[in-house]
């Protein structure tokens, strides 16, 4: 029996000490099911209350991770018992939203039109590999995974081919607040993608021909400068 796209999640909002995760707790005791605890208590707790927009996103990603996980144990659950159960959450990534616009006056763009995309929101079916999607879909929702993910070194090969230039640049602009204090490395024919890079390495044939900033490479004149110049045109 196949109960995977049955699976469903219920989220409860309100403010501060409304009773939320009593309830939430009541709930998965009453239908003998799992229950996800808000991350930004436990986070708050530990770090403090006068928290940055960082915190907020450390606080997004630990929800993220944490409704996943709980996902995950409780599809286990279905696949041995064939018992449909519902994931009772107290918090959702729209509280972020909400949490972010009402506290910093706004939320990042990029993930505001991930959810503006689709019908459903969060909750579109986007098939097996994402087959539903356009291909500029399929590169800005694995960028958004990878920034969920937030390793400590960033690879990215070619991911903005198919994204039009002012997504390109929003992109490109989260990067930068996503990568601080990281490692990055970036693979693109798109000259756009590369010219604030620290250092461009130019390949041909398998070897290394140049190397250094946009603008030393342009003082060069040599290949790199040649491709800027192709772009420039044909644009």
């Amino acid at each position: 029996m196949n109960t995977k796209l049955a699976l469903k999640k219920i989220v409860v909002i309100g403010p501060e000490s409304t009773g939320k995760s009593t309830l939430c707790g009541y709930l998965a005791d009453y239908y003998n099911t799992l229950w996800c605890p808000e991350f930004a208590r436990e986070y708050l707790l530990e770090n403090g209350t006068a928290y940055t927009i960082d915190d907020l996103i450390t606080i997004a990603k630990g929800q993220l991770d944490a409704v996943q996980k709980h996902i995950a144990a409780l599809q286990s659950q279905i696949d041995q018992t064939a018992i449909l159960k519902p994931l009772i959450i107290d918090t959702d990534m729209y509280v972020m939203k909400v949490w972010s616009e009402y506290v910093f006056g706004n939320c990042p763009t990029f993930i505001l039109d991930e959810i503006n995309n689709f019908k459903d929101g969060l909750d579109t079916i986007i098939g097996e590999r994402g087959v539903q999607l356009s291909g500029g879909q399929r590169q800005r929702l694995a960028i958004a995974r990878t920034f969920y993910k937030n390793p400590s070194l960033y690879i990215f090969d070619d991911c903005l081919s198919a994204i039009d230039a002012t997504k390109e640049q929003r992109i490109l602009k989260q990067l930068k607040v996503e990568s601080k204090a990281k490692s990055s490395i970036i693979i693109s024919h798109r000259i756009s993608t590369l010219k604030d890079a620290d250092k461009i390495i130019v390949l041909d044939a398998g070897k290394i021909i140049e190397s250094g900033t946009h603008q030393e490479l342009m003082k060069q004149k040599g290949m790199y400068c040649k491709l800027v110049e192709m772009q420039v045109f044909n644009d």
